[in-house]
């Protein structure tokens, strides 16, 4: 969960939240989603997701930045994910809950 959930996050924040299961399936689902949103390109406050997919490898794949209240898919990867949440200086909402599975 977001620092603060479900009473808000705070300002200038830079967290980092790191699955690692090598050569297991990741399963991450978002149950609550509330991070405050810009129409073009979510650069105010933003979840980004990131995916090593080859264990032969530590090159991460972006696989989404999303903000708004709309709650981002099921995100299935092998190995490793890392979730990264930045806020600036202004203007907090809810944050978000999240679950994860390991197969």
């Amino acid at each position: 969960m977001s620092p603060g959930y479900p009473l808000g996050y705070s300002n200038n924040l830079n967290c980092n939240y790191t699955f690692i299961f090598p050569g297991k399936s990741i399963q991450i689902s978002f149950l609550y989603f509330d991070v405050e949103q810009n129409h073009k390109d979510c650069r105010f406050d933003n979840v980004t997701v990131l995916a090593q997919q080859y264990s032969w490898t530590t090159m991460m794949t972006e696989l989404g930045s999303y903000c708004g209240n709309n709650i981002p898919p099921v995100i299935v990867q092998r190995n490793r994910i890392e979730i990264i949440f930045k806020t600036d200086r202004s203007l907090q909402k809810t944050g978000f809950l999240l679950q994860y599975e390991v197969e």
